[in-house]
């Protein structure tokens, strides 16, 4: 069916064709008809009501079809033309198609064929039509393209501002002079709450008249802003509206967007224009975007000054751990003198005592200067444990060390417990540096450990040390003897650091390692250890550390490759 607003015009005086042309053919076929008797009426009507099709008899008297076409041209009115021409006239129909004319109809003509020329020229005007509907859509989609491609663009910018800047002023200016370009604003300001004050406080501004630039960290009322952090929600103001605000001496349209963080209100986006040109949604939607991405930019500010603050207490807190360290020190150094001291006086009485010639002594009072002697000794052994000076504790970055130095420092801090016992360490080290990853005190800590452990279960003489290195770990070996129980064995098997019962009475108080500290070392440096029984009195110990991957050269230690203490 033909659509309502498809009608012709038909340019025929003669009202027998127009009756059977217009009205028994295009209006019985739904089609809208008019009628037009001469050229100048037809072009008056084609201009006022354009037509789809204009029908035009070949042989009008007056002005012609031809000069129909050159006037709807001259008109710039673009509306296909059909010929109404009796036989015998193709000179004539070859003239009007030179000057625009699309089609004919030959008279006399029946209602087949009118209708059939009707659909014909009409299908080229839907076609028409269709491609200018379709070459608009394209021009709009282009558009609305470009600004998305505007607004990402403003966008991308935004975000650079934000990740490159850390003063927050600058960023706001920043921000603002990219939001005023990208919705065509003139002018813009930003307010942030202050708690403190319950107030909104002009934090950044652009193009404000000085007057109100020196307000800068002020309070700020404008009379809307308040009204848009209570409410949350954004707002468009244009014209009339915003006559009854404050702010309209500054623009006659405004646009007000909140900085949320957890959804409360923590600013204020304000853009304004000078002329009364309303802002669009997607302006809206843009301004919102980008207030996010200030209310990121807030959040990660506050952050960042928390972490400052945080690691100002922990610098401090290290300040203070260092003095306290310090003062240990000297602490240790005063108790490690004071003791020796003590001990060679007490020694001294012990040993004028025993060689007084005039003394009678009980067998109870000679084995009370035995023990006594013998807890002497074993202070000495303590007061040569206690170091000279406590280890670097300070933080620092984890340096790489030489396995061979630390085996060869635990083995000498252990001296004047091998001493006492009677016994002797050989220490095979590896002729290279071994770097291992880790803090001197506490890998220092895991040797001596298990070195405590072989001198205290140790029945011989003799306890064998081997540093090696296999499979990118440094590799300590101790090999000795001992005599132990099948309920021992099984014991140690299971944890090398329950040997504690064992040792007891072999060594001082107070020297068997701490299992459980051990293993937090050893998990922080992904180390190991493990037992290993390799005959019926003969047991050996691993220890493994994986060696530092630095590049980092570290000397050679001046010590032998076997050392005997």
């Amino acid at each position: 069916m033909a659509q309502p607003r498809e009608y012709f015009l038909i340019v025929e005086p003669d009202p027998l064709i127009f009756n059977l042309v217009g009205r028994q053919s295009l209006q019985a076929a739904g089609y809208r008809v008019e009628q037009a008797v001469d050229v100048p009426t037809a072009i008056a009507t084609a201009v006022q009501t354009l037509p789809d099709v204009i029908l035009c008899d070949l042989a009008l008297e007056g002005l012609s079809s031809k000069d129909l076409l050159v006037a709807l041209q001259a008109q710039g009115v673009d509306i296909p033309v059909v010929l109404i021409a009796p036989k015998g006239s193709e000179a004539d129909l070859i003239q009007n198609f030179r000057l625009g004319a699309v089609d004919y109809l030959l008279w006399p003509a029946r209602e087949p064929e009118v209708l059939a020329v009707a659909e014909r020229v009409l299908k080229q005007v839907r076609e028409r039509r269709a491609r200018e509907q379709l070459a608009q859509a394209l021009q709009h989609a282009n558009q609305e393209l470009q600004q998305r491609v505007d607004e990402l663009q403003t966008i991308f910018n935004i975000a650079k501002v934000l990740t490159s800047l850390t003063h927050q002023g600058v960023l706001f200016e920043q921000l603002l002079e990219q939001l005023i370009k990208a919705t065509r604003s003139d002018l813009g300001w930003i307010l942030l709450k202050d708690e403190g004050r319950k107030a909104l406080i002009l934090t950044a501004g652009k193009h404000l008249p000085t007057s109100l630039m020196a307000q800068r960290n002020r309070p700020w009322e404008d009379g809307v802003s308040g009204l848009v952090a209570l409410s949350g929600e954004s707002l468009a103001l244009c014209g009339e509206p915003l006559k009854r605000f404050r702010m309209a001496a500054l623009g006659q349209a405004a646009l007000m967007v909140p900085i949320k963080a957890s959804q409360q209100v923590i600013g204020i986006v304000v853009l304004m224009r000078k002329k009364e040109v309303p802002y669009q949604p997607a302006q809206q939607r843009l301004v919102e975007a980008v207030a996010d991405f200030a209310s990121i930019s807030l959040a990660n500010a506050r952050l960042f000054r928390t972490l400052e603050e945080r690691v100002r207490l922990q610098q401090v807190m290290m300040e203070n751990a260092t003095l306290r360290v310090r003062v240990l020190d000297q602490t240790l150094r005063q108790v490690r003198l004071q003791m020796r001291a003590g001990i060679e006086r007490q020694r001294q009485a012990l040993e004028s005592l025993s060689k007084d010639p005039t003394a009678r002594w009980s067998p109870g009072q000679r084995q009370a200067l035995t023990t006594w002697r013998e807890s002497l000794d074993a202070l000495r052994v303590l007061a040569g444990l206690i170091p000279d000076g406590l280890r670097d504790v300070a933080v620092a970055p984890a340096k790489a060390q030489d396995f061979n130095a630390l085996v060869g420092e635990a083995v000498h801090h252990l001296l004047p417990l091998v001493q006492q016992r009677g016994q002797e360490i050989i220490l095979a080290s590896h002729p290279q540096p071994l770097p291992v990853n880790g803090d001197e005190a506490l890998l220092g800590y895991v040797l001596e450990g298990v070195l405590t452990l072989a001198i205290g279960l140790s029945e011989s003489g003799q306890i064998q040390g081997r540093i090696s290195e296999q499979q990118g770990e440094a590799h300590l070996e101790i090999e000795l003897q001992a005599k132990l129980t099948d309920e021992q064995r099984g014991a140690l098997q299971n944890q090398p650091f329950e040997g504690d019962a064992l040792i007891s009475a072999h060594i001082p108080r107070g020297l068997s390692p701490d299992r459980h500290l051990i293993q937090q070392i050893l998990k922080q440096y992904q180390g190991k250890i493990w037992l290993e029984f390799v005959a019926a009195h003969s047991l050996r110990w691993h220890v493994v550390f994986p060696l530092a991957r630095s590049s980092t050269a570290i000397p050679s230690s001046p010590a032998k490759a076997t050392e005997i203490l």
